[in-house]
């Protein structure tokens, strides 16, 4: 019979490998009859049971359209799985591509090989049933999972999970399961997380592995996030303490030194180096046995003990905070808290302490507290704590409370003796200089020259009207719960005053008509250091220690609480501020840093200063003359006081690097810090007051030339602030100090301001 039908396959090997890009050919067939005929296909494979799906492959089209005689059409087939032969099939197998028409009544047969790579097996699938894993320390652990084999023959699996510690699982860490042919199992692994010094808080990554054979296995990546747990425990070493310590067991601490603190300092600090020593090395996962004592220098001191443990499972970062308590006559009040008195003093650390987890830190607090001349032995309540920023794990207790006892400085035999003297220095105390009971940080005249006023850590802002060649107390406008590191006058009318406090709050104030303060919103606990409003008074201008600058708007005479106009950050602490014309703001501080805040251009310039410095120097004090807007003083805790002349030194209002003060000395109060300084509104004279308790008074040449000096006053402790004004051709100086007063000199205004 005659050949009606011929076929031509490409190629004719083909590799197949589970789970990578199924294998295709093509099958050429040629009508050779002289009639139109249609075509069909099928593919055989050898050992597949008669009657099987056929699925493993698929081809296109099923069968072709009839074509005329001598044309030709084509099929394409896909491998798609291995052929169903009975327990799986690897290497090579012969395929028979079976073609045939029914108007032809004819077929054709072809062979093909079929290259089976690798086990033949495809690897199984897991999933996890659980959404989310999450757990906390000593708690049931389920990881449940599910697997489904995609073959058509049995698997036997191993499961294992493979990161985790092999504690956490106690029923094991594997599972031999038989998974049917195109089936599913689920299983779950059972266990219980450790305790919280054995499971931090964190993420922690497993694998679940499958593996059916060496060669064929499934991997799937996941993750238990263990959340935070246990507590944080505040031990309280000593709690009652006698103040000064008896004679066999006191340590010693640095002397206290008069002159009070330098810039930037406060009763809680201690240089690292200093804490060191007290502090003991770093600890570790044992718990310290006993504290370390305090250094031996100079003045009596009693220690408060005290220990933090971390049984939690999270790294802690510590501050520790001390707080006085209100106590009342029968010591039964222990809810109010107090502000530190003047002389209190209890020693921090300047910086977050590490604690790690299960670890123990022991720390040795020197505390010095302010003792009673006369009386009987007092009590004084203290509450300590701890900040932490992340206070996901509970402190317990959330405080504890120690109390000292401060025996009074004098035997009662000393006493009655000195009874009358002190009744002595009652009377003549009524004579003694203006003065507070705290250290004195800021005086101000008012625009007039008619009156003072001066701010103190005695939380109050008094006012004092001059009179001759004297001050007298006129009235208390503020009476705080906190220490007032500055106060200014409103530049029109002086009818109130701005107010920063130690906490960072700002208040200003009405001076005529009784009415609530203007509140200026800021994060408490920033200390303003600064503050000046500009000449109209529609905006003030704070600076604070933690380097924030603020402008606020005070048009239309708000009420209430203000929220900054603007906000920017000097990038180091701020101690003085001074206003220059075209909307810029002087700015000095820490590091000896100068900077100009542009806040109308909103940008920040660097301004050169005569050297940089140490995270102990300061720029101290800034000072500009209203009608010579462009001279510039600055002091600094290095003992120099440079004058500038501010139109050489700025080039399209951006300082150059040619910029040079036109008078720098440094001897002015024999190298000691110039704690504060002051110009006359001509810039023809400058006032000056120092560490060394000297308020000396200089004159300046047109050209910014040092003319010469004369010394005004003298103190035993250190000038904190100055202020200058000119009044009936003579000028009045006034100044305040460590040594609480508030001192008003007058004097001939020099040479260089008769012009």
């Amino acid at each position: 019979m005659a050949k009606l039908l011929t076929t031509q396959i490409t190629p004719l090997v083909l590799y197949f490998k589970p789970g990578q890009m199924p294998p295709s050919f093509s099958v050429q067939v040629v009508n050779q009859s002289d009639s139109f005929a249609a075509f069909q296909m099928e593919v055989l494979a050898a050992g597949v049971e008669a009657g099987a799906s056929p699925t493993w492959y698929q081809q296109a089209p099923d069968m072709s359209a009839k074509i005329p005689p001598g044309d030709r059409t084509e099929f394409s087939v896909t491998v798609l799985d291995v052929p169903p032969v009975r327990g799986g099939f690897v290497g090579s197998m012969t395929l028979t591509v079976r073609v045939f028409s029914v108007e032809l009544r004819q077929e054709d047969r072809q062979v093909i090989n079929l290259v089976i790579e690798g086990s033949g097996i495809i690897p199984p699938q897991i999933d996890i049933l659980s959404p989310q894993l999450v757990a906390t320390p000593q708690t049931r652990l389920e990881i449940p999972v599910r697997l489904y084999n995609p073959n058509r023959s049995t698997l036997r699996i191993n499961l294992s999970v493979q990161g985790l510690p092999p504690e956490w699982l106690t029923d094991g860490q594997e599972r031999r399961l038989e998974v049917p042919a195109q089936g599913e199992v689920t299983t779950t692994f059972l266990g219980q997380i450790g305790s919280p010094l054995d499971a931090p808080s964190q993420v922690y990554p497993f694998d679940l592995e499958a593996r059916v054979t060496s060669l064929v296995s499934q991997r799937l990546s996941s993750q238990i996030t263990v959340l935070p747990a246990g507590t944080v425990a505040l031990d309280l070493t000593t709690p009652e303490v006698i103040y000064p310590p008896p004679k066999a067991s006191r340590r010693f601490l640095r002397p206290e030194t008069p002159g009070g603190t330098p810039p930037g300092d406060s009763w809680f600090s201690l240089p690292m180096s200093a804490m060191a020593a007290f502090q003991g090395p770093r600890p570790t996962a044992q718990p310290a046995a006993t504290a370390p004592p305090c250094p031996t220098t100079g003045a009596k001191t009693a220690v408060i003990g005290l220990t933090i443990h971390n049984h939690s499972n999270l790294a802690q970062v510590i501050t520790p905070v001390v707080e006085r308590l209100h106590l009342g006559w029968f010591e039964g009040d222990e809810t109010q808290i107090r502000p530190l008195a003047a002389g209190d003093r209890v020693i921090l650390p300047e910086e977050p302490l590490p604690l790690p987890i299960g670890g123990a830190l022991p720390m040795n607090l020197p505390v010095v507290v302010a003792r009673p001349w006369l009386g009987w032995t007092r009590t004084h309540l203290f509450r300590l704590s701890v900040l932490r920023p992340d206070t996901q794990i509970p402190l317990e207790p959330d405080h504890q409370t120690v109390t000292v006892r401060v025996r009074p400085r004098l035997a009662w035999a000393i006493q009655l003796l000195a009874l009358g003297g002190l009744l002595t220095l009652a009377v003549l105390s009524r004579l003694a200089p203006p003065s507070h009971r705290g250290p004195v940080n800021m005086v101000r005249f008012d625009g007039r020259a008619s009156e003072v006023i001066s701010a103190s850590e005695d939380q109050t802002v008094q006012r004092w009207r001059i009179e001759g060649h004297r001050l007298r107390r006129w009235q208390r406008p503020v009476q705080a719960d906190k220490a007032i590191r500055v106060a200014r006058y409103r530049p029109v009318g002086n009818d109130a005053i701005a107010v920063g406090y130690e906490n960072g709050s700002t208040e200003i104030l009405s001076l005529r008509v009784p009415q609530p303060p203007l509140v200026l919103s800021h994060a408490l606990g920033d200390r303003v250091f600064d503050l000046q409003f500009t000449a109209n008074a529609q905006t003030l201008f704070t600076g604070y220690g933690s380097g924030a600058l603020r402008r606020w708007d005070l048009s239309g005479l708000p009420r209430g609480t203000l929220r900054p106009a603007q906000a920017e950050d000097a990038g180091f602490a701020v101690q003085a501020l001074a206003l220059m014309p075209n909307d810029q703001v002087v700015v000095g501080g820490r590091f000896n840093r100068l900077v100009i805040w542009d806040w109308a251009q909103d940008r920040m310039l660097p301004f050169p200063y005569l050297s940089g410095g140490g995270d102990q120097d300061y720029i101290t004090g800034l000072a500009t003359a209203s009608q010579q807007p462009h001279r510039l003083a600055i002091s600094d805790n290095q003992g120099r006081i440079s004058l500038w002349d501010l139109r050489t030194c700025l080039t399209s209002g951006t300082p150059t690097e040619t910029c040079r003060p036109i008078s720098t000395w440094a001897d002015g109060h024999g190298g000691e810090s110039v704690r504060a300084i002051a110009l006359t509104e001509s810039g023809c004279a400058l006032v000056s007051g120092g560490a060394d308790g000297q308020v000396k008074l200089w004159a300046i040449q047109a050209d910014g030339s040092l003319a010469n000096e004369r010394r005004l006053g003298k103190s035993r402790q250190a000038i904190d602030t100055v202020d200058v004004i000119l009044k009936d051709q003579r000028l009045l100086v006034v100044s305040g100090g460590s040594d609480r007063r508030v001192n008003l000199y007058t004097a001939p205004i020099p040479n260089t301001c008769q012009f």
